[in-house]
């Protein structure tokens, strides 16, 4: 409790959360009543204690198996832990960004410590941006983030005269991963931007990269083999999830991505093109006034940064099989703004081109708001889609009761062989954009939108039986047949 009263004692701080909240209030809550996130129809078709079995600890997010079991025990409601989860959201990540806040002012160059405004929009930049506002979208936001904040407390005891620092450092970090995996990949480029000044000496600079990344894989490692004896002894859909194949094909579509389309968060190119500019000018300018030694460590860091968090995506899409997901790949789109920090941390162009790079910065910030409310309102597309969908189904199972004297018990589904996630009219086909009916929750959406009464069962065999392997691209009414008490349903 005294730590929060410190950090909401500070001016700044409160700005923060306050920018914070009005950016949820803006951003997220429109994506409500809490039927919208997809977590959710698992929890009001299931409960909490079963979600966190049959999804947190399959997938070794223990942090998040403990908590909902928490909620489980004391019964909580949905409605109530979502309000609960979003204000402790708004509380962490303002905790986070202000602790990198101090990181900056404390480690950072003097360019931050004279111009302290500069250094609280740049942490807004790093910590508010379209991969982790996305994390305000799901049922377990809160800890995710914490995941974050324990990541950025790592990287403060990395730095902190304190006793037993590694043990401490290697806590946080164990703790982090618990919370949410993909999270603790920055913590070696944020902490090589910040150690990495034109002092050190490159052992020094190499040591402390070789140390951090074998801590940061043993940590992946653990709950990757914890995940995976945990879902064969569940004998969950996939029996062998330690052994996953490499296909180069889906490996190159998704380097295109995350390299040109960066997930459709900025322009094509814009990101690498700022980073062309900062490099240039930071060259330009110290051309003639740094030593090699100096020239020589930015590139270092830059390079360390850049191979580092692409060994990290290839890592996290081949133990997700090849699945891409922008909250997956943190690490990868906060890198080119950690490279930016490196350029502003080993020269002094803050100074000399304030303006300048305050601009670009704001632009960066407006751009990622820009983006999240896109994904929202497309969110919200589908999900209007999907309950009129609902609607005229509602309605033909209604008419069918009437006109047969049937009631309807049974609901049988399949996927048909050409399943899209997203609705044609969508910019960008991420989690947020996904059809409810039609996507990895569709057993859960399918009771909670046509009764819970009834008895809802997948049925791949009826894709052949029922509907001959007819395929759809829109929704169509030949994707419902009846058959005495029993209804079929070919979701497209």
């Amino acid at each position: 409790m005294n730590y929060l009263k410190t950090i909401f004692a500070n001016r700044k701080v409160t700005i923060t959360s306050l920018i914070i909240a009005f950016c949820v209030i803006v951003f997220i809550i429109p994506m409500f009543p809490i039927i919208y996130p997809t977590d959710i129809y698992c929890i009001e078709m299931s409960t909490f204690k079963e979600y966190a079995f049959e999804w947190f600890l399959p997938s070794g997010r223990i942090m998040g198996f403990i908590f909902f079991n928490i909620l489980d025990f004391f019964n909580i409601s949905v409605n109530c832990y979502i309000i609960i989860s979003k204000i402790f959201t708004i509380l962490i990540a303002t905790s986070c960004i202000y602790i990198f806040y101090n990181l900056l002012l404390d480690y950072g160059s003097s360019g931050f410590s004279k111009n302290k405004n500069f250094a609280l929009l740049f942490s807004i930049m790093l910590f508010l941006n379209h991969s982790t506002f996305q994390l305000f979208y799901y049922t377990e936001s809160c800890i995710m983030w914490l995941g974050i904040l324990f990541t950025i407390l790592a990287v403060k005891t990395h730095f902190s005269d304190v006793n037993h620092k590694i043990l401490k450092t290697i806590l946080l970090l164990f703790l982090a991963v618990n919370c949410y995996q993909p999270v603790i990949f920055i913590y070696v480029p944020i902490l090589l931007a910040l150690f990495i000044d034109n002092k050190k000496e490159l052992k020094d600079i190499l040591l402390v990269t070789i140390k951090n990344c074998l801590i940061i894989m043993s940590l992946v490692l653990f709950t990757y083999l914890l995940s995976c004896f945990v879902r064969i002894d569940m004998k969950e859909v996939n029996p062998n999830p330690i052994t996953f194949t490499l296909d180069y094909v889906v490996l190159i579509k998704n380097l295109k991505i995350l390299l040109l389309d960066y997930f459709d968060s900025f322009p094509n190119l814009f990101i690498w093109l700022i980073n062309l500019y900062f490099l240039l000018f930071s060259i330009i300018y110290n051309y003639k006034n740094s030593s090699i030694k100096e020239k020589s460590n930015m590139i270092i860091a830059q390079v360390l940064v850049v191979v580092i968090n692409f060994f990290e995506v290839f890592l996290t899409i081949s133990l997700t099989n090849f699945y891409m997901a922008d909250r997956i790949q943190i690490a990868y789109l906060l890198s080119n703004i950690i490279v930016i920090l490196v350029i502003l941390n080993n020269t002094n162009i803050i100074q000399v081109f304030y303006k300048q790079i305050t601009t670009i910065s704001v632009l960066i910030v407006l751009l990622n708001f820009a983006n999240v409310h896109n994904l929202i309102m497309n969110h919200n597309k589908a999900l209007k889609i999907d309950k009129e969908i609902v609607n005229i189904i509602n309605n033909t199972i209604s008419n069918y009761e009437k006109l047969s004297n049937n009631e309807i018990t049974t609901i049988k589904w399949c996927f048909d062989g050409n399943t899209v996630l997203c609705y044609g009219n969508t910019r960008y086909c991420n989690e947020i954009t996904y059809r409810h009916i039609g996507s990895w929750c569709t057993k859960y959406s399918i009771p909670y939108y046509f009764g819970e009464n009834r008895t809802v069962v997948y049925d791949e065999q009826i894709f052949i039986d029922v509907f001959n392997e007819a395929g759809w691209d829109e929704f169509s009414e030949d994707q419902i047949k009846f058959s005495g008490d029993t209804m079929y349903y070919c979701v497209f």
